[in-house]
């Protein structure tokens, strides 16, 4: 049945619809075309090369019966727990945007630079994402966060639970047809509509801990509300995109390291490819003018460095 004709249907065949859906579910009786997956592989902006398939974002094309059961799941589960969502996270949330976390990071830089105060900032990227988030590790935070038990095993029973469990039969569509099957143990798909919601309730993880362990750059001119709490700001989220600011190297070095653990316990990546990913800046004032300190040497897991900016990225 397609999006168009249950819309048309009407209520008592809609409501037939998701009780046969929810019937299979709590069987755990699901369509074998559930686990077959084609991804669709579409061209990254520049400098990405479009001619290499690495370089291009895959999103799994779904059934539509299945997209339409995760699009209710999503509506009446996880759109209960949006306030739980913590706030430095402005992607996927209604109200906010990309120019949030932009103007954020705008006045810590026009601050630093009126003051003469030193700033680190560190850009993180999570490479692919979704594909990679350990099951196990974030069927454990939704727990965590207040949702169903019940809900949280859709997704492992779709997916799978372990690596040894049964894989997903995938195929790539391509400009000359379909490629050959195999077979892939993934978890939530760049795709999926439970995705963007399964990764918010993820990042809060690592977002709450920085916020716990690092007090932040505090704001010129900002006095103390009635509980004696400055107003700070250290921390901005966009999807899978995360902007962190500091005044101290200690600080910079002390949240790399929480992100560094971080991605060993959930199966994240830190993406880096040049100064275009994971990459972080610095910069310190001597007679009004920016200069570029030394480079604070941030190792990832590999032992790669992580690209240093120096002052001419962001502060000029």
């Amino acid at each position: 049945m397609s999006v168009e004709m249950l819309l048309e249907a009407g209520r008592e065949v809609q409501l037939g619809f998701y009780e046969a859906l929810m019937a299979d579910v709590r069987g755990e009786t699901l369509s074998p075309q559930w686990k077959v997956v084609l991804y669709a592989l579409l061209a990254k902006p520049p400098p990405n090369d479009p001619t290499v398939v690495a370089e291009r974002r895959e999103i799994a094309l779904m059934p539509q019966d299945m997209n339409i059961f995760l699009q209710m799941i999503r509506r009446t589960v996880y759109a209960r727990v949006a306030d739980r969502v913590a706030a430095e996270q402005y992607g996927w949330r209604q109200g906010v945007g990309c120019a949030d976390p932009g103007l954020s990071l705008q006045v810590a830089v026009q601050q630093a630079r009126r003051l003469g105060l030193p700033l680190y900032v560190l850009w993180i990227d999570l490479a692919t994402f979704f594909p990679k988030i350990q099951r196990l590790c974030n069927f454990r935070s939704e727990i965590r966060q207040g949702l169903p038990p019940e809900v949280c095993d859709i997704a492992l029973d779709i997916y799978g639970r372990f690596a040894g469990d049964e894989s997903v039969a995938c195929q790539y569509d391509t400009d000359a047809g379909l490629g050959r099957a195999f077979h892939n143990h993934m978890g939530c798909l760049m795709g999926c509509p439970l995705s963007p919601d399964k990764a918010k309730l993820l990042l809060n993880s690592i977002i709450v801990a920085i916020s716990l362990q690092v007090k932040g750059l505090r704001l010129w001119g900002e006095g103390a509300d009635e509980q004696g709490v400055r107003n700070t700001l250290l921390q901005m989220a966009y999807a899978d995109d995360w902007c962190g600011v500091f005044e101290t190297v200690a600080q910079l070095r002390k949240v790399w390291d929480m992100w560094v653990t971080w991605e060993q316990v959930v199966g994240a990546k830190l993406g880096v490819k040049k100064l275009l990913k994971t990459v972080v800046s610095g910069v310190e004032w001597v007679g009004g003018k920016a200069h570029t300190p030394a480079d604070p040497r941030l190792l990832m897991a590999s032992g790669e460095l992580v690209p240093f900016a120096g002052h001419d990225v962001a502060y000029k």
